[in-house]
C-alpha cells in the first residue's frame, strides 16, 4: 500500500456548522494545521466510535465511523496535528491515538487517522458511528 495523502477525520477536527450551533466541531479553525489540509467530501470508515467526554475515539470494528476526508497539501500538517491527538511517534505505547492507515468505504483509496490506543467503556459506543449528529443530538 502507498503511503495515504489523505486524511479522514471523525471528530472536534471535523468542519462545524455555525448555523446549526453544533459544539464539539471545528477545533481545526483554532490550529494552524488547517493551511495545509484541503476538505476533499464526506466518508466513512469501517470502526467503532466512541464517547470518550469531550472528544471521541475509534476503534477497529465491524461497524461504520462517519467523518471527513481531507488532502495533506503538505507534511507540515502532521507536527500540528500529531500533538493535537496525543500521538508521539517514537512513544507509541505512551500516546492517546495513534495515526494509522484506514481504507475508505466510500472512495477508492485509503487515509491517515487517528486510532485510540486505549480501552474503552462499551456503554459509551456511539451507535451510528456519527460525533456530528451526536453533538447536535445528544451530546451538547
Amino acid at each position: 500500500m502507498n503511503t495515504p495523502n489523505h486524511l479522514f477525520l471523525y471528530g472536534t477536527l471535523m468542519r462545524s456548522d455555525v448555523s446549526l450551533g453544533t459544539r464539539g466541531l471545528g477545533a481545526m479553525e483554532a490550529l494552524p494545521a488547517g493551511k495545509y489540509l484541503r476538505f476533499v467530501c464526506e466518508s466513512q470508515v469501517q470502526g467503532m466510535l466512541y464517547d470518550l467526554g469531550s472528544y471521541p475515539g475509534l476503534k477497529e470494528g465491524d461497524g461504520l465511523v462517519k467523518g471527513e476526508i481531507y488532502e495533506v497539501l503538505s507534511p507540515e500538517a502532521w507536527p500540528i496535528l500529531d500533538p493535537y491527538e496525543d500521538f508521539f511517534p517514537e512513544d507509541e505505547e505512551g500516546s492517546l491515538y495513534l495515526r494509522k492507515p484506514v481504507e475508505l468505504m466510500d472512495e477508492p483509496g485509503h487515509a491517515w487517522t487517528y486510532i485510540y490506543n486505549h480501552e474503552v467503556d462499551e456503554s459509551s459506543l456511539i451507535h451510528d458511528g456519527d460525533w456530528k449528529r451526536y453533538c447536535l443530538e445528544e451530546k451538547f
